[in-house]
Order: structure tokens, then sequence, then C-alpha cells
């Protein structure tokens, strides 16, 4: 989800990066081991202007023509706001081996079954703004269960970390990670890292449900300090803090109309949509 693309067939192996598992936490549970990690492949784009309502259909008409299709693939989109939005799929790397390997979910049907949607597609300007593959930490993350129909809001808080901190950084993190857990914070969190050499990107997401309540009241830190935890997780933030920078913050919302997941739409009453 840096130019405009000229044929069809750059269209779908852009479209198609969220094709091969769902970002729902039953898709996760079965991504991955120990030998062969999970990792998600995010891609970023934005609206051309004035483009935004002629994109938003034509992604949800790929999306119908895929529940009619039965299509053996799925893509989930986040909306950060009217023109910005990104992709996510998780899988092991194998499956993001190569572009070509993105398009597979459709290896057992035929692709021109939706050449019309994607035309369509086509014809909307927008471009990608980066195109990654992140590695999950299980040990960052939190164990709720969850699902992006009961948990679209996403706060996703990044830092660059030096290689040679990231050992430190990962004992900062589990150590947050271990605290809410004992504190039986209700909110999903995920932990994910992408290795760029000398440096390496860290990304901590969390899930939530009612937007009003997650900002007033489920953030880490106002929920630990309820619990008389502040100054514990106050400490933990300042060593994260002293040994990362370009530290940032995104919030988005999965859009369940633009996306494709078989296995959220088992989720949803008969006749939802």
């Amino acid at each position: 989800m840096s130019h405009l693309y000229a044929d069809l067939k750059v269209v779908l192996a852009f479209v198609t990066a969220g094709l091969v598992l769902s970002c729902a936490a039953g898709h996760r549970q079965e991504a991955g081991s120990d030998e062969d990690p999970t990792v998600v492949r995010v891609v970023r784009f934005v609206i051309a202007e004035g483009n935004e309502a002629a994109w938003s259909s034509a992604c949800h008409r790929l999306a119908v023509a895929a529940i009619e299709s039965h299509i053996d693939a799925n893509w989930l989109v986040h909306r950060i706001d009217n023109r910005n939005y990104y992709l996510v799929s998780f899988g092991s790397r194998a499956d993001f081996a190569s572009p070509n390997a993105i398009v597979n979910g459709f290896r057992r049907h035929d692709v021109k079954v939706l050449e019309e949607e994607f035309e369509q597609l086509r014809a909307v300007a927008y471009r990608v703004t980066s195109d990654e593959v992140w590695e999950q930490v299980p040990a960052w993350g939190t164990t709720s269960e969850m699902n992006s129909l009961t948990h679209p809001g996403v706060d996703q808080r990044s830092y660059r970390v030096p290689a040679r901190h990231l050992g430190a950084v990962d004992s900062v993190l589990t150590e947050m990670a271990s605290l809410l857990n004992r504190e039986r914070y209700p909110n999903p969190i995920e932990g994910f890292r992408v290795d760029l050499g000398a440096e390496v990107v860290v990304h901590v997401t969390s899930f939530f449900g009612p937007r009003d309540d997650y900002y007033s009241k489920g953030r880490p830190e106002t929920f630990l300090a309820a619990r008389g935890r502040h100054q514990q997780w106050l400490r933990l933030v300042e060593r994260l803090d002293a040994l990362t920078h370009e530290q940032s913050r995104t919030q988005s919302e999965y859009v369940h109309e633009l996306s494709y997941d078989p296995w959220l739409l088992e989720q949803l009453p008969m006749g939802s949509g």
C-alpha cells in the first residue's frame, strides 16, 4: 500500500502487497515460527490531491469483486488521513522474497477476473512513498487477542536505533511489555524491527477500539499511572529515549470497506460488509 504505474501488471503487484496473509490475530499465529519469524510488509502511498474519492471508490469496487469471486488472497488498507494510506500483510521472508511472489495469492485464479477493477484503480493518480518488510519481535508485544474489526485504531511509535544499541533497546522494550502484561493492559501491542545496516528502525504499535477511550485513558502511560506504576513506566521511557533518535508517531485506522480479508469476513454478522 515513487511514480505513477503505467500498466496493469505493476498496479497488480502494488495493490496486492497485502495479499499473502492477513493481520487478523488468527492468521498471525499461523504465519511464523522460531525458525521462520513472522514479518509484515508495509507499503505506504499518497493519493494525488483531488483523487481521494475516485481512489476510495476504486478500492471498494476491487474489494467487492474479490468477495464475489472468492479470490484466494487478502489485503488490508489503513488510512492515516484523506490522502495517506498504507497496505499491510503478514507472512514469512520467503513470501516477500521478490515482488513477483506477492501475486501468488491469485495462483488458483485467472488474474483477468479482476482486470476491470484494476484498470479503474490504475486510472487514479497515486505514488508509493515506502515499501518495507518488518520483522515481528514477540517479546516487545502484549498477549491480548484482537483483530482489525475489534481494534481498528492504530497508534504507532517509531524509533531509529544505532545497531550497537539494539540489545539495550530490546531489554527496555521487553521490560515495557512485561510490565503491561503483569498489569493486564487491555490493548494489544506488537513490536517490529527493520534492519538498515548500521541502524535499526523499531516500531511499537498499539491497537485499540473506541478512539476517545484510548486517548483519554487507554494509552500505556495513562493506564499504568492509574495503577501506581507511572514512575516505573517513565524510567523505562527515559532509558528508551536515551538510546534512540528520530522518534516519530503515526496514527491511523483500518478501513474495512476498502480491504479484502476472507478471515475477517467470517467474523461479521450475516448481511454485514
